[in-house]
């Protein structure tokens, strides 16, 4: 009874009735059985097929043989300047056989769909295109779509074409744009970039393409760009290592002009960083999204288990989340559930779960992995680690990273460049300093040098290619210090201490800034800006009435979120 119901359409149809009438009608077309119009494409072409079944699925057929045109006297269609093999397709389409339809014919099967008003054609060509988006192609794509008043693909490839800018500005297709084009993109609020400097680069980049051409451009270019979220030394820095000499110094003119920099749109840009709070201090599940165009805290769904101090990352637009301290009665011979949050689900799903046992260890997501570093295994008598697990999400396989050189619980973790720093923690015996790196390409740890000031449960976050370190429990006690680690030089530099201690601090960024939230509802959000090396009180909302703190990160934009 359930396979009968299995064959039966929502709308009440039998899906075999169906399928044996469509296979019939082309069993009597194929002989010429009852066929009563002829449509002869471009002159040569000939294809026989029955008028109602032409009419049922094309307002133009239908309007043609309703009418008292001589075609539909006589039977016969002539029908030009479409490809005789797309026009068999589109016959079939009218007997059940879908449209093969590919990146040669697209265009032109598209073309011959709103000629012919098939909506049904329309469909499955607009449905290929925007799951044919790519940064090469999606600028094309949108292109097309507007000529061909396309609005579902029009809409979906410019939501493509925001969310993927700065990759779409490597591809030729950019480069290509009209002064028109590149205004509407660098002035548009809900362009998808981690940061203005973002901008700023693709400008230049869009100038020198054809320097001589778009020289007079300058202005109107540069007027889009949001200069006051980028500081004096990141502009500097992008023009002189772009541009030669000469241009340079025209580019340096325009921007040391007051009267043009006063001409610059000063609204903040919609950035793809967004912050969320997942899970809390206290065992719970709960999750916020903070909206950054409406100051708002959005509820989502919840996890499937409670957790208590989450760890979350984000990899290919999904969010992942695993528990790093154990509740009293949690205590079991295995690891932890790690979850996933899928926007187009919308929805936590269990994944996986640790293939050891460890605690209080750092999460890092490194391009397609997460790594689960360090802790300690308390089913062994409390031992400390140096093992890293590694999950591949796409593979849903766990693999090994080597052994830190040194064991260690409470570090805090940094993915910089195609490097994974771990910093400080505890090893059992004394808070550390010491720090170490993993080079995703060479395959091994190697040391660099300590921090100032020891400490562990302590928070990283990366800003303008540096890592800063915020807070923690040094040997005397929580701390308001706060480092920065340089790469280039493989030195720390002391900045700002933050103005208050949060025991269960969270840290996130958000347009090259630091936000220092703690994990409760009254106190306040502060920020710290990077290039001023000063710290302010945000005016951030509260999380939520009644919502006891989380976890908070700063990720990419998910789609759907």
């Amino acid at each position: 009874m359930a396979k009968m119901e299995d064959r039966i359409a929502h709308d009440g149809f039998s899906l075999d009735l169906l399928k044996h009438q469509f296979e019939a009608l082309r069993q009597m077309r194929c002989k010429q059985e009852l066929c009563d119009v002829t449509v002869i494409v471009n002159h040569t072409h000939t294809i026989y097929a029955h008028r109602v079944l032409l009419a049922a699925y094309s307002s133009y057929f239908f309007a043609m043989f309703n009418t008292d045109m001589v075609e539909s006297r006589l039977g016969v269609l002539h029908i030009d300047d479409i490809q005789p093999n797309l026009m068999d397709q589109l016959i079939d389409l009218a007997y059940g056989i879908d449209l093969h339809i590919d990146d040669d014919n697209v265009a032109d099967m598209l073309s011959a769909c709103h000629r012919l008003q098939i909506s049904t054609g329309i469909n499955r060509c607009c449905d290929y295109l925007i799951l044919s988006l790519h940064p090469s192609n999606c600028l094309g794509i949108l292109k097309f779509a507007r000529i061909n008043q396309c609005q579902i693909v029009i809409d979906a490839a410019s939501k493509y074409c925001w969310h993927h800018f700065t990759a779409i500005c490597d591809e030729e297709e950019f480069t290509l744009l009209s002064l028109d084009e590149v205004q509407e993109y660098f002035s548009n609020d809900h362009l998808h970039v981690k940061e203005e400097a973002e901008v700023l680069r693709s400008a230049v980049i869009w100038l020198l393409h054809d320097w001589q051409q778009r020289h007079p451009s300058l202005s109107a270019v540069m007027d889009c760009i949001r200069f006051s979220y980028i500081s004096k030394e990141e502009i500097v820095s992008i023009a002189r290592k772009n541009c030669p000499a000469d241009i340079f110094q025209c580019i340096a003119d325009y921007l040391s002009d007051k009267s043009n920099r006063k001409k610059r749109k000063p609204g903040q840009r919609h950035y793809s960083s967004a912050v969320f709070i997942i899970g809390s201090t206290s065992l719970a599940n709960c999750c916020r999204r903070y909206n950054i165009c409406s100051r708002t805290w959005v509820k989502m769904p919840s996890l499937v288990e409670k957790k208590l101090n989450t760890l979350v990352g984000d990899i290919d637009g999904k969010l992942y989340a695993i528990s790093s301290t154990p509740a009293s009665d949690e205590i079991t011979e295995i690891g932890q559930n790690l979850e996933c949050y899928d926007p187009n689900q919308e929805s936590w799903t269990i994944i996986s779960a640790l293939p050891s046992c460890r605690w209080q260890f750092s999460m890092a997501c490194i391009d397609d992995r997460i790594c689960f570093i360090g802790g300690y295994n308390f089913k062994n008598g409390f031992s400390h680690l140096a093992t890293v697990d590694c999950y591949h999400p796409k593979l849903n396989q766990w693999t090994k990273l080597p052994d830190l050189p040194e064991k260690r619980r409470g570090s805090c973790t940094a993915f910089l460049q195609g490097i994974l720093y771990v910093i400080g923690g505890h090893d059992g015996t004394r808070i550390l300093s010491s720090c170490e790196c993993y080079d995703m390409t060479q395959q091994c740890w190697l040391h660099i040098n300590d921090m100032k000031v020891p400490r562990e449960s302590h928070k990283a976050i990366v800003i303008n290619k540096k890592i800063y370190v915020i807070g923690g429990i040094s040997k005397s006690g929580y701390t308001k210090c706060v480092e920065c680690y340089d790469p280039v030089t493989n030195s720390w530099q002391c900045c700002a201490n933050a103005p208050v201690i949060y025991p269960r601090q969270q840290v996130v960024s958000l347009n090259n800034r630091l936000y220092l939230l703690n994990s409760d509802t009254e106190s306040p959000v502060l920020c710290y800006n990077t290039m001023e090396d000063k710290w302010y009180k945000s005016r951030w909302p509260k999380f939520a009435e009644g919502y006891n703190g989380g976890t908070a990160i700063s990720c990419a934009s998910v789609d759907g979120l």
